[in-house]
């Protein structure tokens, strides 16, 4: 690796969730910068003075610099309104706080929805594209030599502030990259009214068009992108999030209760329903076995009421813990949950899927057949697909695997695929790789 130096090539990075924040859209941020410094770029990131999401570490990246703007977001008025204000408490070392989403009832949920179709363009973060886009014109203006702007949406509002500060003047290429597929997924943009969708589409075409390179995390969004942008393919990269390192720990012994942990966020409580009523079953049955979550709490309390009516002992809510934890906490496991059902995820990878298969235990998975998310994950980890999200589904699957626990499995199993090709490190090779070619065709 090469450490950068005053004639490196200058990469100014547009990311909304940068440090502090916490997350996986913050976390791939993080390596992303940290790892192309150290792959011999000069790397500084464009990143808000205050983000509207979870936040937690350091607010500074080892041979990053970091180049905050101001950021007037209005949906901080509207938690305020709600009663939900920012806290300015502290964090410890360690701590993340999790921002909580502000309860508006009825008629504040339709007022935001008309508030966020009407003047969220493109989003809710769209009050910092001015001055990010004046800081990007800034550094590239001053810069000498290959230089290369790199805007990540979510927020599709960084590609904005990244258009109009390479259209300022300079020779910089332009890189966008996608981590969900905007309008491209008609699905998705189904619910929105039909005006509201035709200006998304004329902005989405706009950067897509305009951008040197298009990065996304998924084949299926890159072969989307291809049809429905009529790009050419060997312009749009797969760079996916990649885990960051196996955990040292190792996992309960045959004789200890079964730890199965579930990581991440739970978009939707009733997911949860079929897995608390198989776990509450094989405890009446005498199995010893525990399900800990890492990551919000609220939706978890919901589903144990409304499937037990509390939350029982054997279910340990743990909250959002640092990234740099993760890994360790997966490799502690005896086995790790991933809920990701239905057809919504035919275009996105779960993040935790990456580090699911890095940790190399076992995984139980509730997803749909012929899912990107799907092949990787019966490919690169050992899989066990629960097919209807039933709780004698979630059983079965659990009954098999409490048996080859007691039977005192390998603390590191071997699947298909060599998890080595999903790992953080080679996806930055790879994005150097395309970066460096960018720069060479450009001359």
């Amino acid at each position: 690796m090469t450490p950068p130096t005053a004639a490196a090539p200058l990469l100014v990075l547009v990311a909304y969730y940068a440090p502090p924040a916490v997350g996986v859209a913050a976390n791939r941020m993080r390596a992303l910068a940290t790892g192309l410094a150290h792959r011999g770029w000069r790397v500084v990131v464009v990143a808000p003075e205050r983000v509207l999401y979870h936040t937690g570490g350091e607010a500074t990246l080892p041979g990053v610099e970091i180049d905050r703007v101001a950021n007037p977001e209005p949906s901080r008025w509207f938690r305020r309104l709600a009663g939900a204000a920012e806290s300015a408490t502290p964090l410890a070392s360690g701590e993340v706080r999790v921002l909580e989403p502000a309860g508006t009832g009825r008629v504040g949920g339709w007022l935001r929805g008309r508030v966020r179709d009407l003047l969220y363009i493109p989003d809710a973060q769209m009050g910092w594209i001015g001055k990010a886009a004046a800081r990007v014109r800034d550094r590239v203006a001053g810069a000498e030599g290959p230089t290369v702007v790199y805007s990540s949406s979510v927020p599709y509002s960084a590609h904005l502030a990244a258009l109009r500060g390479v259209e300022g003047g300079g020779r910089a290429l332009w890189v966008a990259e996608y981590r969900d597929p905007w309008t491209a997924d008609e699905a998705l943009m189904a619910a929105r009214p039909a005006w509201r969708r035709a200006v998304d589409r004329r902005i989405d075409r706009r950067i897509v068009a305009r951008a040197d390179r298009v990065v996304v995390t998924t084949e299926a969004t890159a072969d989307r992108f291809a049809t429905y942008f009529g790009r050419g393919r060997e312009t749009i990269h797969v760079v996916r999030n990649g885990w960051d390192r196996a955990g040292a720990a190792s996992p309960p012994g045959p004789d200890a209760t079964f730890q199965l942990l579930f990581a991440g966020s739970l978009l939707d409580s009733s997911w949860a329903d079929p897995v608390l009523s198989a776990l509450a079953e094989l405890r009446d049955g005498g199995r010893a076995i525990e399900l800990r979550v890492l990551g919000q709490a609220d939706p978890w309390r919901q589903a144990a009421g409304r499937v037990l009516g509390a939350v029982p002992g054997w279910l340990s809510l743990e909250g959002m813990v640092p990234p740099e934890a993760v890994p360790g906490r997966l490799a502690s496991a005896s086995a790790l949950l991933l809920l990701r059902p239905g057809r919504a995820w035919r275009y996105i990878v779960s993040g935790k899927t990456y580090d699911y298969v890095g940790a190399r235990r076992p995984i139980v998975a509730w997803t749909d057949d012929g899912t990107e998310m799907t092949a990787l994950l019966e490919r690169y980890g050992v899989t066990r697909r629960v097919g209807r999200g039933t709780p004698d589904a979630f059983a079965e699957v659990l009954t098999s695997l409490l048996e080859q626990h007691r039977a005192g499995w390998p603390e590191r199993l071997r699947p298909e695929g060599d998890p080595a090709d999903l790992a953080r490190s080679a996806q930055i090779d790879h994005l150097d790789a395309v970066l460096r070619d960018a720069v060479r065709d450009r001359g």
